[in-house]
């Protein structure tokens, strides 16, 4: 244990020494600063007219005059007149508009309750209506509103008014945002050289007739590997925290976030002899209900664990090859190319793509069964906890393996 702990130090002065890691620490503040920025500057431009109660009203009564004057052309345009069926739709978007603001003057008034009762009154004039009924998504989502009111009204949750937006909500936008291609390109750029380098810069023979068996250098290595991994996540996300608490304040901490949610698959043939069209119908009955700041907190162990099965398995790559050069741009494929051929092949490559590493680097879309609609198969969080260990420990076991027999000779 003693001489493992040697290695790991003398392996992490190496890493430290190294240009590429405070790259990507450096790359990692910058991102973290200019995306918080960036959202929170689209957030200040949609919120600047409607921080007050006195303009919500004065959107009230611009909205009144607008449908008096269409309930007076309605009553006025001969019906054959082309725009005559317009106006209808335009009353019904207007009265929309006029029942969001309403409600939203409920919140900043303190009278919060009444409007998450009201939106409980439409939800379930919505879910009584025929015509929803025959439409199994729109349905779907719409019980999926109501339960998250019921939930908001029982925990005595808070909501917020439409335009404003939480630090919770922002968090988890930019961990959902960052998760599958900017967090895994800065794996990339710490960890693709870990061993390559050594053959780079001719110090492999060095590395390899010391006394200290191979097999304690390789796995030194690969903890040095997954500690930098670790504090790369740590501070990025602890990082979006703090910017974001300071921008946003605490509130919305308790606004709920289905996770667990299953799906069934239905559809019909569009023409005889066609496959059928499937559309994935989301059951929020079934799914479990829990507080925003604990899918957050939960996310950050699940992208601890994605990103250091990356790292592993980057880990590979600079063990197979001796460039760095090489080992760089290979483990780059192995972050990019996959996630093109997700979209490319689509649901049609389902079962191809469930084993695919990259599908489920960000593990909080397992949770909220984002893979499962877009795949049309269920796909939970355990399977890509599976998947990711899987891969995990196939990429260990070999680069293991490859190191201890490696030939010094010809490196």
């Amino acid at each position: 244990m003693y001489e493992m702990g040697r290695m790991f130090a003398n392996e992490w002065m190496k890493l430290v020494h190294r240009w590429r890691l405070w790259v990507a620490m450096g790359l990692m503040i910058l991102v973290a600063i200019g995306l918080s920025m960036a959202l929170f500057i689209q957030y200040q431009n949609k919120a600047e007219h409607h921080y007050t109660i006195k303009k919500i009203e004065e959107s009230i009564y611009r909205i009144d005059i607008n449908l008096s004057k269409l309930h007076q052309q309605l009553n006025s345009k001969s019906k054959s007149d082309t725009r005559f069926e317009e106006i209808p739709h335009q009353i019904d978007d207007l009265i929309y508009r006029k029942d969001i603001f309403r409600n939203n003057q409920l919140i900043l008034s303190g009278n919060w309750r009444l409007a998450v009762k009201r939106e409980l009154q439409k939800s379930n004039q919505l879910l009584n209506n025929q015509e929803i009924k025959q439409h199994r998504k729109a349905y779907a989502i719409e019980k999926g509103n109501q339960i998250k009111l019921v939930y908001q009204l029982k925990q005595k949750e808070e909501p917020l008014p439409y335009w404003k937006q939480s630090s919770y909500q922002t968090v988890a936008k930019l961990i959902a945002r960052t998760s599958g291609l900017f967090l895994p390109l800065l794996v990339v750029i710490m960890v693709s050289d870990m061993m390559s380098s050594e053959t780079t810069h001719g110090t492999i023979k060095l590395l390899l007739v010391r006394s200290v068996s191979r097999l304690k250098i390789f796995f030194s290595k690969w903890m040095v590997s997954l500690t930098a991994t670790m504090i790369l996540v740590l501070g990025f996300y602890s990082l979006l925290f703090l910017i974001n608490f300071i921008l946003y304040g605490s509130k919305g901490a308790f606004v709920p976030v289905a996770v667990d949610v299953p799906y069934t698959y239905e559809g019909q043939a569009l023409i005889s002899g066609l496959p059928a069209s499937l559309e994935a119908i989301p059951h929020y009955d079934m799914a479990t209900l829990i507080p925003i700041w604990k899918f957050i907190l939960t996310g950050v162990p699940l992208s601890l664990f994605s990103m250091m099965t990356l790292a592993t398995i980057i880990l590979l790559c600079s063990t197979l090859f001796k460039s760095s050069m090489v080992s760089t741009g290979v483990s780059l494929a192995l972050v990019i190319v996959p996630q093109i051929f997700v979209v490319l092949v689509g649901k049609g490559g389902k079962w191809m793509i469930g084993w695919l590493f990259t599908a489920h680097l960000n593990l909080l879309n397992n949770w909220l069964g984002i893979p499962s609609e877009f795949l049309m198969t269920n796909i939970t969080l355990l399977d890509g906890i599976i998947v990711l260990a899987f891969w995990s420990l196939f990429s260990v076991v070999i680069a293991a393996i490859y190191f201890n027999r490696k030939e010094i000779l010809n490196v």
